[in-house]
């Protein structure tokens, strides 16, 4: 079982320097992986990876590797058992950024990940899908969402660094208290 010091693994502000932390360490990424054995066959993808803390590895596992909602609940016990400092919820409330679509939009999506093994890379596999016009762009503290309230549709889109160039002439800012909280439309996100 994993013991931890959170001081070694955070990113610390002292006396106006910031002092890097040690990521996560070799042995307690492979126990973790170890334990996403039991609920999925593809986690491995992580091992070639540099992971910050054991957060940034439990929710990428889960996000990206764990489907159903029994097994993902199931992992969650068993990781918190081994690292006490692992949160459940990824997504919290609270709209940071909001856009409206003004026109029919390309969008980028991560709709998986490749890997060159041997050489310890691991770059996201994007696709494409229209954001309609009337649909919204929010950026909550779990990243950048596509949502549609008319055709019940919610996703994790792509960083704006990684869109089509122009694609943000087709949106229109508004104030992030009118566009959908997270609680309006999380029934219908596409995970």
């Amino acid at each position: 079982m994993a013991q931890f010091n959170d001081s070694k693994w955070r990113r610390d502000l002292f006396d106006g320097k910031i002092i890097i932390r040690e990521g996560l360490k070799h042995d307690d990424m492979y126990n973790m992986l170890d334990i996403a054995a039991g609920f999925t066959s593809n986690a491995h993808q992580a091992a070639s990876q540099m992971w910050y803390d054991a957060q940034d590895l439990y929710d990428y596992i889960k996000s990206d590797h764990i489907r159903s909602n029994s097994d993902r609940k199931k992992f969650y016990k068993a990781v918190k058992r081994s690292f006490p400092m692992v949160k459940e919820n990824i997504i919290k409330e609270g709209v940071e950024q909001a856009w409206i679509i003004k026109k029919d939009v390309g969008l980028k999506y991560v709709s998986g990940h490749s890997s060159a093994v041997n050489m310890g890379l691991m770059t996201a596999d994007h696709s494409g899908v229209i954001g309609k016009k009337g649909a919204f762009v929010v950026v909550l503290p779990g990243g950048h969402f596509l949502v549609d309230t008319k055709r019940k549709l919610a996703m994790a889109i792509a960083h704006p660094k990684r869109q089509p160039s122009g694609w943000m002439n087709s949106l229109k800012s508004i104030d992030p208290s009118k566009a959908p909280q997270f609680r309006d439309w999380r029934s219908y996100w596409k995970r």
